[in-house]
């Protein structure tokens, strides 16, 4: 399977003007989507009543960007999602836990007004408001969309790269790796992060077993077209990744339970690909446990575990490393 980088994307692209009520009804019946991992709500309260009463008085807003899904063909929100959060919270008449959203700081015959007790022509105003959205489609498959949602996304703290893929290629595939991550074995390994980099560690673990040899030297390439063309399940199923995956990590928990060393992706992974192809987790934990001990206090393997430690030569030449350590079990 080739991996292919670009630095030119084959995007399309056209703007549509929805009414506020129809925005509403489309995030109730999620045909807009949020993506797929919890992110808080972050306006507060003033700048959420600033927003409904721009659109009151018929004020410009910014534009929303939307793409959409090839897969359900919904729309994924890619930038805009407090202003459509907001609209959906002040017409159902609430924020998250509860608080009840009434206009706040707003011009005195608005203030303290909620969608309910707003008179009908200004109800009529707001539902009939129009707001510019871009619509953006992939004309191929690609990581186009992963790197149009990096640059665009403008929600407070910027968004890691696998919560990006979380949004993008939600699905089976990202709901098995929901799943391992909530593995007790592995957690004994790895702490869990709100950020998720604790499934992009499984997803890079998982893209090396299959795809190792066709990485290209660009991890975040490597990773956003493995889960693109993963998405499914159409290439291996759940159960298959489980067989390998659940072993390999039952075993190294035991073995890593001694061990002092803090968490190294780049010096795990390659242990992780040569114990779960080969099947090293049937020998004997003692045997292999010595293995990965000199390799912790082999300073050769440490410097190459990190410096350029997603560079395709630091790659092999680390794989190669462990695979030479590991040839007496082979």
């Amino acid at each position: 399977m080739e991996y292919h980088e670009s630095t030119k994307y084959n995007l399309s692209y056209y703007g549509s003007d929805y009414p506020v009520d129809s925005l509403v009804q489309r995030m109730n019946e999620e045909e807009i989507i949020v993506p797929h991992f919890q992110r808080e709500y972050v306006w507060k309260h003033d700048e959420a009543s600033r927003f409904i009463e721009s659109l009151i008085l018929r004020l410009p807003v910014p534009s929303i960007f939307l793409l959409r899904d090839k897969v359900t063909n919904r729309l994924i929100i890619i930038d805009g999602q407090q202003r459509l959060k907001t609209l959906l919270y002040f017409f159902k008449g609430e924020f998250p836990g509860g608080q009840k959203f009434y206009l706040k700081n707003v011009l005195p015959e608005y203030e303290r007004k909620t969608f309910q007790n707003l008179n009908m022509s200004d109800q009529r105003e707001l539902k009939n408001s129009i707001i510019h959205c871009i619509i953006i489609m992939d004309e191929e498959e690609s990581d186009a969309p992963y790197h149009l949602f990096e640059r665009l996304n403008t929600t407070g703290t910027p968004l890691t790269s696998q919560e990006i893929r979380s949004a993008l290629y939600f699905g089976p595939f990202n709901d098995l790796l929901i799943l391992l991550n909530n593995e007790n074995d592995w957690n004994r390994i790895v702490k869990k992060d709100i950020r998720l980099t604790d499934q992009e560690y499984i997803l890079r673990l998982i893209a090396f077993h299959y795809d190792f040899e066709y990485y290209n030297g660009n991890m975040k390439s490597f990773l956003n077209q493995f889960m693109m063309r993963n998405r499914e399940l159409s290439n291996f199923n759940k159960d298959e990744v489980q067989s390998f995956f659940l072993p390999t990590i039952h075993f190294l928990s035991e073995i890593l339970s001694s061990h002092k060393r803090a968490f190294s992706i780049a010096f795990f992974e390659p242990v992780f690909y040569f114990i779960s192809k080969e099947r090293l987790y049937d020998k004997s934990v003692s045997e292999v446990s010595e293995l990965i001990k000199d390799l912790s206090n082999d300073e050769e393997y440490l410097k190459l575990s990190k410096s350029s430690t997603t560079s395709k030569s630091s790659i092999y030449h680390r794989f190669d490393y462990v695979k030479h350590k590991f040839s007496e079990l082979l």
